[in-house]
């Protein structure tokens, strides 16, 4: 909710649902893949209602499209800009060399 772009929720991620650990509950029909919004977290709730919130008042969260280089500017500062591994703002060959971290 708090990076660019479209936010991705999954059924029930908005009341504290848990599958216990499963990463294939939808092929199951008990409680595992069940959503029980009867059980929702009154805090998580709140938090989430805030959270969406923030994000509404700030159009930047919502880019149609991910800024790419050079930074798109609207206004005094750029958007986004991007940096080297070594912190120094990318330069234009910097975007044809493949970096790769070990």
């Amino acid at each position: 909710m708090l990076a660019q772009g479209r936010p991705m929720l999954r059924a029930g991620d908005d009341l504290g649902n848990s599958q216990g650990g499963n990463d294939n509950a939808h092929a199951q029909d008990n409680p595992t893949g069940w959503v029980n919004r009867g059980r929702a977290d009154p805090d998580l709730l709140a938090f989430l209602r805030r959270v969406i919130a923030f994000r509404a008042s700030h159009p930047v969260l919502a880019a149609k499209a991910v800024p790419a280089q050079p930074a798109m500017s609207t206004g005094r500062l750029p958007d986004i800009f991007w940096r080297r591994e070594d912190g120094a703002p990318m330069q234009p060959e910097d975007w044809t060399t493949r970096i790769v971290a070990f």
